[in-house]
């Protein structure tokens, strides 16, 4: 049974993949990333082929997953974890908030921790000029050629340019507040600034208990 749930939020290039990789791996705890299971449910031969034929739509469609779609694969997802839970850029908007809220009620479980990676959105744009993109493990480089950790050659995201991604930080940055609004409140919402280097980071986000 699940014991434990954090998520990891913040803007593109913010941190929070590489910070709940680490978090999740150091804690041994199991990953969460709705973009991986959407992929994984994609693969699924023998799941719900309606379900499967919706995601592919979307996908194709380079739209997003819809909640309730998210809900159902998380549900399902989540019947079979022991332990802690690290979600990686969960809950992203209110109503995936208010799931994972009443999802810790309906289990007995204790307020998620929200871990906010801050960082100036102009740090962001900075970071993504020169970010690169592990193809295999899906690990996130500043730089660099290999992969770190699987030895992967490293690739650039086509859609990590200026133009794009100050839309994507539009886009994010009323979603961060909707989430910031629910948890503060609860005094379940840890602030970390995102802005030194990411072991400094991460010494910061391990004194979360």
């Amino acid at each position: 049974m699940i014991n434990k749930i954090y998520s990891f939020i913040g803007l593109p290039a913010s941190g929070k993949g590489t910070q709940a990789m680490s978090f999740a791996e150091e804690r041994d705890y199991t990953h969460i990333s709705i973009g991986d299971l959407v992929r994984e449910k994609l693969q699924d031969k023998n799941g719900d082929q309606e379900l499967i034929f919706k995601i592919k739509e979307l996908y194709d469609a380079g739209k997003p997953v819809t909640d309730e779609i998210v809900f159902k694969l998380l549900t399902d997802k989540l019947k079979n974890i022991e332990g802690g839970v690290v979600f990686d850029n969960f809950p992203f908007n209110k109503s995936q908030s208010e799931f994972l809220l009443n999802y810790v009620k309906e289990n007995n479980l204790e307020l998620p921790r929200v871990i906010y990676i801050k960082i100036d959105p102009e740090s962001a744009i900075k970071r993504i000029s020169s970010r690169k993109i592990c193809p295999k493990c899906k690990s996130v480089f500043i730089g660099g050629t290999n992969c770190e950790r699987c030895g992967e050659k490293l690739i650039t995201r086509s859609d990590d340019n200026e133009e794009t991604v100050r839309k994507r930080i539009q886009n994010y940055l009323p979603n961060i507040k909707e989430v910031e609004s629910i948890f503060r409140p609860l005094k379940s919402l840890y602030e970390i600034d995102g802005e030194p280097a990411i072991p400094e980071v991460k010494e910061q986000v391990r004194k979360i208990q």
